[in-house]
C-alpha cells in the first residue's frame, strides 16, 4: 500500500519545522558563546565600571545656597556646565549623576585627581550672574567643586566630605 501523497508532504513540513528550530537553538548557544553562524567570533560587550577601580565622588559648593539665590534655568545652566566640563575631561561614559553628587569612574587614581583638578580649574571660570533673584548684588563670583577620591563611593564619600569641613573650617 502507498502512502497518500497529502500525508508525506505534511510529515516533511513537520521534519523542516523540528530541523529550523534545532537550528535556531544552535545559533542561539553560539552567540551566547560569542561564535556567529559562520564560526566567526563576535566580540563581547566589556563591562566598562567593573574595570575601573577608583570613583570620585563631586559636589557644587553651597547648591542649596544657588537654588535659593538664581532662578531655575541659571541654576541647571550652571549644574550643566560642571557636567560638561567632567564629561569633556573623563568621558560622558564615566560621568554619572547621583542626587546632588556627580560620580566618576577611573582605572588610575593618578590620572583621576589629575583630570578632577584640571575640572576643578574650569568650574572656577563659570560665572555666577552679579544680581540673584531678589536683585541683590552677589558677592560669589564663581562656581567651585569639592570632591574625593576612594576605591569605592564609601571611601571617596568619605574624603568629600572631609574636604568640605576643611573648605567650611577656612572660610
Amino acid at each position: 500500500m502507498s502512502t497518500p501523497p497529502r500525508a508525506f508532504q505534511s510529515e516533511t513540513v513537520v521534519q523542516l519545522a523540528s530541523y529550523q528550530r534545532e537550528q535556531r537553538a544552535e545559533k542561539i548557544d553560539q552567540n551566547k558563546q560569542g561564535v556567529t553562524h559562520d564560526g566567526k567570533r563576535l566580540a563581547k560587550p566589556v563591562q566598562l565600571r567593573s574595570h575601573l577601580e577608583f570613583q570620585a565622588s563631586i559636589e557644587i559648593d553651597d547648591l542649596p545656597w544657588l537654588h535659593a539665590q538664581f532662578s531655575n534655568s541659571v541654576r541647571n545652566n550652571l549644574v550643566k556646565g560642571v557636567r560638561q566640563i567632567l564629561e569633556k575631561e573623563f568621558g560622558s561614559l564615566r560621568v554619572h549623576r547621583y542626587r546632588r553628587l556627580f560620580v566618576v569612574r577611573h582605572k588610575s587614581i593618578e590620572s583621576l585627581i589629575a583630570g578632577l583638578l584640571r575640572a576643578q580649574f574650569h568650574t572656577h571660570q563659570l560665572a555666577l550672574p552679579e544680581k540673584n533673584i531678589f536683585g541683590d548684588v552677589v558677592e560669589q563670583k564663581c562656581v567651585s567643586i569639592t570632591w574625593g577620591v576612594g576605591r569605592n563611593g564609601v571611601e571617596a564619600e568619605s574624603e568629600r566630605l572631609k574636604h568640605r569641613r576643611q573648605k567650611n573650617y577656612r572660610r
